[in-house]
């Protein structure tokens, strides 16, 4: 629910004040992963354990639009994570906060963009992992490198993009461990 209201406010303050601004820009990021998060062990001992990500990521981003063509990005992304074992299920999920210089090709209402940069990631929740494997950290940073369009109507930007993450991500015990190159397919709506 909190996670909800803090969309929704981000996205209206943003769309409110990017109205104003134009070398402002805000909105709304929507992805999906392109690779799995994680690789689980083969070990016949964990045949009963099996972990996915959710088919979603989700979250606000602001950008600062400068001078020929190059701009900053910052992103707030949520995504979610589901862990089964034979004794039940839990979730938990991560927040991931890409930090991008982006340079936008051409001119005109369609405009390819490259984009590449930091990314820190914190995993909520870290607790109910330790039930049944050991979480050496649950803060990480990566690599971020992308490439997409920007589709600028009247009303609002389009960005469909791919981005690569090479994390170094979670290190799980001998079960469990997340991969440490990432690709997520996000769509930015904004303004």
């Amino acid at each position: 629910m909190m996670f909800k209201t803090f969309l929704c406010a981000s996205v209206l303050a943003a769309s409110a004040f990017g109205a104003e601004i134009p070398f402002f820009g805000a909105g709304i990021k929507l992805g999906a992963p392109l690779i799995d998060a994680f690789n689980v062990s083969s070990n016949p001992t964990f045949a009963t354990f099996a972990a996915s990500s959710s088919h979603f990521t989700v979250g606000p981003y602001i950008e600062l639009r400068l001078p020929f063509g190059l701009g900053l990005e910052v992103d707030a992304l949520h995504r979610g994570y589901e862990y089964r074992t034979a004794s039940g299920s839990f979730s938990n999920s991560s927040w991931e906060f890409p930090v991008l210089a982006k340079y936008r090709l051409f001119h005109g209402p369609i405009r390819p963009f490259v984009d590449g940069g930091l990314s820190f990631s914190k995993l909520n929740d870290v607790a109910k992992l330790n039930s049944f494997s050991a979480v050496l950290h649950s803060n990480s940073y990566g690599i971020v490198l992308g490439g997409g369009i920007e589709i600028k109507t009247p009303a609002v930007r389009f960005t469909p993009e791919i981005r690569y993450t090479g994390y170094t991500f979670l290190t799980f015990d001998s079960v469990l461990r997340t991969n440490r190159n990432q690709a997520t397919f996000l769509v930015g709506i904004g303004f």
